[in-house]
């Protein structure tokens, strides 16, 4: 259960990185449609919901996997 639950943590560390850097690309090559603002508000919303997240996943990890 502790290995496999590294390993899907890690996985999401990978995809979580990954969708930011296609987001950001994806927004130097689209900066002049969006305002600053916007791309300000999606990178807040992201990182908050990340951290909601990793809460979340470690509240489970504690619950089933933890130290038993």
């Amino acid at each position: 259960m502790h290995a496999s639950f590294f390993r899907i943590f890690q996985n999401t560390l990978y995809f979580y990185n990954y969708l930011n850097m296609r987001s950001l690309s994806n927004g130097l090559i689209s900066a002049s449609f969006l305002s600053h603002d916007s791309m300000k508000n999606y990178f807040l919303f992201s990182e908050k919901f990340f951290s909601y997240y990793v809460k979340f996943i470690f509240r489970i990890h504690a619950a089933y996997g933890g130290n038993h």
